[in-house]
């Protein structure tokens, strides 16, 4: 569209230095109102479209994050329920080597003694 203003040499409306008369101008001046009226009512639409996209993908990135935090969490408490397993395991299997420790104590002093009776017998 060419340019149209208002010529302040002319005092009236010129095109490109071309003056025009009022009718003329003023059809001009309507068509590049009416241009800028499409070109802002597209652009409030990409802008308005590029927003929507944009708060879909956020949305689908929270969705993402949500799920992923929720595995991590998942896998900590499994990870836990490992630990405490395996803290059970240990601490039965000490009771039982704590068990046939005493288990053992008890017949190596039974065996002492046996030894002993045996060497006061034979000292006898």
């Amino acid at each position: 569209m060419d340019s149209v203003r208002r010529c302040h040499r002319h005092r009236d409306w010129c095109c490109g230095g071309l003056l025009l008369d009022t009718a003329t101008a003023r059809r001009k001046v309507a068509a590049v109102e009416r241009e800028l009226e499409e070109r802002r009512t597209l652009t409030e639409k990409e802008t308005t479209e590029i927003l929507e996209i944009s708060r879909q993908e956020a949305q689908q990135i929270r969705l993402e994050a949500e799920k992923t935090i929720e595995r991590r969490y998942q896998d900590l408490a499994r990870a836990e329920e490992r630990v405490d397993r395996r803290s059970e395991n240990l601490d039965k299997q000490v009771k039982k080597m704590e068990h046939r420790e005493a288990v053992l104590n008890k017949r190596q002093s039974r065996l002492d003694k046996r030894q002993n009776r045996l060497e006061t017998i034979e000292q006898e």
